[in-house]
């Protein structure tokens, strides 16, 4: 088990001192990664995983599939407030 951020980098911590089973870097280094996971409270760590390359095949059930493909929501930019300027 290893940890990795939303984005998909990997999270070093004394924890990994503690894994039994492969190095990041080894695990990187197999040509074909398969994950298994589900459940739609789960989107966002599936969605890090593939977006920092520790997955080339997912198998997964329709609900977390349709939300990994329908397109992102924009982004709201918080409101600003203007300054006014002194009579």
């Amino acid at each position: 088990m290893r940890f990795f951020d939303e984005t998909g980098g990997h999270i070093e911590s004394a924890f990994d001192d503690r894994v039994l089973g492969i190095s990041p870097t080894t695990l990187r280094a197999i040509p074909r990664r398969v994950a298994v996971a589900g459940g739609i409270r789960k989107t966002t760590a599936i969605k890090a995983a593939l977006s920092g390359g520790w997955v080339h095949v997912l198998i997964t059930d329709l609900q977390v599939a349709r939300s990994l493909l329908a397109p992102a929501a924009p982004r709201r930019r918080p409101a600003t407030r203007r300054r006014q300027a002194d009579a």
